[in-house]
């Protein structure tokens, strides 16, 4: 996450904190809930990744993603392929 990101969440949640309404909260939950829906590069771990096309296979199509760190493509299947080879 970087730095304008936590910064944002964190003067969202002071002011959440100071007049606690409904549309905070939201706001706070949407920013950590779209942070939370990127999935980790396998190749450096970073979450800062965006989406890059989609890649079609005879059962469905796959989201790629491109990591902005590395600049490694890759789709959530090539993570956990990743995991079941480790």
């Amino acid at each position: 996450m970087n730095d304008n990101k936590v910064a944002r969440i964190i003067k969202r949640v002071e002011e959440y904190l100071q007049n606690p309404t409904p549309d905070l909260l939201d706001d706070i939950v949407k920013i950590l809930k779209d942070y939370a829906d990127k999935p980790a590069c396998p190749s450096c771990s970073s979450r800062n990744v965006v989406k890059n096309g989609k890649y079609r296979l005879k059962t469905g199509t796959l989201q790629q993603f491109l990591c902005k760190a590395c600049n490694q493509q890759f789709t959530k299947n090539s993570i956990e392929s990743k995991i079941r080879r480790d």
